[in-house]
């Protein structure tokens, strides 16, 4: 009986619907460089992260490179093309690095940001302090983002004057957990549609799943049918204020089909103020008959 019950146990487990990874960027440099949407900085006297065609790779004939400047060091920064991330999703971002060649220390690190500057990379996902390594070795985190928005990850080669060259190979970001979005979105959004001049407006995407899910807000006119996008509206709530009337809709794209939908119209209502005018004090009667 035991082991009629164990073996619908283990059968049971074995038809459980396993939850796959799902891939929303797998860049190995073999198709130009920088990758279409990304972006490289360096400071003064520091060698850029540019393409190599000549040093070992993990997979592929090309891998990113960055050599140090033997008297200044190196301060160069590369910038992944924005991807959406939703809050409270698992998210795991892995790549593979090592030293060309003995001998030579280099500083890096990975990191994650809303805009691709360093101002705003403001979360650090890892660091690596004196890398030695000539074997190509795997460097994994997860990490989640607690607000809805267009993300950028970042390299930044730093530090040490060496005559070393950073090897970088295999970027991959993976959503691993939550359900990710497919096909053509159906979004519908929320809001109130009246609203005091400058006060909170809060707007609503309410799209299921939200994983991979990206977001552009636009207003118009009302009854324009005038969109435009609204500058830096990629959240999801999204909060602004108004003084004058206002149509609102969202452009939303699921990343992993490239399918985009518009949602439905929400007209908004600017309620004017009342002010309240003071009432004139009464005139005392005694006055009144002088």
């Amino acid at each position: 009986m035991k082991s009629w019950f164990l073996f619908f146990t283990i059968l049971f487990f074995i038809q459980l619907p396993v939850l796959k990874a799902q891939v929303m960027i797998s860049e190995s440099f073999e198709n130009g460089f920088p990758p279409a949407g990304w972006t490289t900085l360096t400071g003064v006297n520091t060698n850029p992260f540019e393409l190599s065609t000549t040093d070992p790779t993990v997979s592929g004939t090309r891998c990113m490179r960055q050599n140090s400047n033997s008297q200044y060091g190196s301060d160069a920064w590369i910038f992944s093309a924005p991807f959406p991330l939703a809050a409270g999703v698992n998210y795991r971002i892995s790549y593979w690095y090592r030293m060309l060649s003995g001998g030579s220390l280099m500083h890096f690190k990975v990191t994650l940001g809303k805009k691709p500057t360093i101002l705003d990379q403001s979360t650090l996902l890892q660091t690596y302090m004196n890398v030695s390594t000539t074997t190509y070795t795997q460097g994994v985190q997860t990490f989640t983002v607690t607000e809805t928005d267009n993300y950028h990850f970042a390299f930044n080669s730093y530090g040490l004057s060496s005559n070393g060259r950073l090897l970088i190979d295999s970027v991959v970001l993976e959503q691993i957990s939550g359900t990710a979005c497919s096909g053509t979105p159906s979004p519908v959004i929320t809001g109130p549609s009246q609203i005091c001049p400058d006060s909170p407006l809060v707007l609503t995407n309410t799209i299921s799943p939200a994983g991979g899910v990206a977001y552009q807000w636009q207003s118009s006119l009302p009854g324009a049918n005038t969109f435009s996008d609204i500058a830096g509206a990629t959240t999801n709530p999204f909060s602004t204020t108004q003084t004058t009337s206002k149509d609102y809709r969202c452009v939303t794209t699921c990343f992993y089909s490239g399918q985009t939908a518009l949602s439905n119209v929400l007209s908004v209502t600017s309620r004017h103020s009342v002010i309240a005018r003071p009432r004139k004090a009464p005139v005392p009667k005694a006055i009144l008959r002088m």
